[in-house]
């Protein structure tokens, strides 16, 4: 059989990378080692430098995809191992650092004439614990504690117009799951003064969200194979977005909020019939969803998990 070696390796190459994408977007590595893939670009001109001489030498396609296989095997060995030691070797890094906990506490006072609050959240693995704050911490937006011995946290508040706009985030290349010796936890109370919109990206983590005083309108909840906790307030309307790996979710539900659950899950466990909800196409909804005056509406992805609702 003829081969054509420029075709086979740009369709190598286009095989290796999407490989990666699937890893990354299903949440099985972090998408940190893209920042790992492009210290591999002196390969395509061993890639293309091979196609060429296999062009000169006229081989045949088994000996031809043979080779070619080896130097993918070769990028994929080289991108496994640069990524996994060279900065995540948790090992090397508690002996540097030993038991070092860092504590960096943040707050900020309320913005003047703002009617809304968005909350942008992107950790790696770690602890998140949000809540509300106490009435006599009301002059502030928030207030809170990171405690790391990995990990560097970075805040930013700006005002558009009559939003404040938060984000927390810890250095982007520092994001694979850590061992037990790695510490990454989050702490943050807010104002229950000011309607919020949470966006929380994490990968394998501990999330407990408490907003059974908080006015949150809106959650987008993007995790890995996290242990997840929700409460919601009983006097106000939230649509909730929840993508979720491997997990266990658990969401405490005050009685008379009208419930509807839209689910694409797979191999995932759920109480929604025994907590009485009816079935209807791939949505659940509660009995009482039409008449209900506040609504949680709930949009949830998940793989082999186990999702259960609990009376609040």
């Amino acid at each position: 059989m003829k081969i054509y070696p420029f075709r086979v390796a740009i369709g190598f190459l286009v095989v290796f990378l999407s490989i990666i994408l699937f890893l990354t977007t299903a949440h099985f590595v972090s998408w940190s080692i893209w920042l790992y893939v492009w210290q591999l670009w002196p390969f395509v001109f061993v890639i293309f430098g091979t196609a060429f001489l296999m062009r000169r030498w006229k081989l045949n396609f088994l000996l031809g995809t043979t080779i070619f296989l080896m130097i993918f095997a070769l990028m994929g060995a080289g991108l496994w191992i640069t990524w996994k030691n060279q900065y995540f070797n948790t090992d090397r890094f508690t002996k540097l650092n030993g038991s070092n906990i860092t504590e960096t506490k943040v707050a900020n006072e309320m913005p003047k004439k703002i009617d809304h609050a968005d909350a942008r959240i992107i950790f790696g693995s770690s602890k998140i614990q949000l809540g509300a704050m106490d009435d006599a911490n009301s002059n502030l937006l928030y207030s809170g504690t990171h405690r790391s011995n990995f990990f560097t946290m970075n805040e930013k508040l700006e005002t558009v117009g009559d939003k404040a706009k938060l984000t927390l985030k810890t250095s982007p290349w520092i994001k694979k799951p850590f061992d037990s010796k790695g510490v990454n936890e989050l702490n943050m109370n807010f104002s229950p003064e000011v309607p919020y919109s949470f966006d929380i990206t994490t990968q394998a983590s501990e999330i407990d969200l408490d907003f059974q005083k908080l006015r949150v309108s809106n959650l987008d909840l993007d995790a890995g194979a996290s242990d997840i906790n929700v409460k919601f307030a009983a006097d106000l309307s939230t649509n909730v977005k929840i993508n979720a790996g491997a997990s266990t979710v658990k969401l405490y539900i005050p009685k008379d909020l009208g419930v509807k659950i839209h689910t694409h899950s797979v191999l995932t466990l759920n109480n929604f019939k025994k907590y009485g909800l009816e079935q209807k196409d791939e949505d659940y909804e509660s009995s009482n969803l039409k008449e209900a005056k506040n609504k949680l509406n709930i949009d949830l992805s998940s793989g082999i998990s186990r999702i259960e609702l609990l009376s609040e």
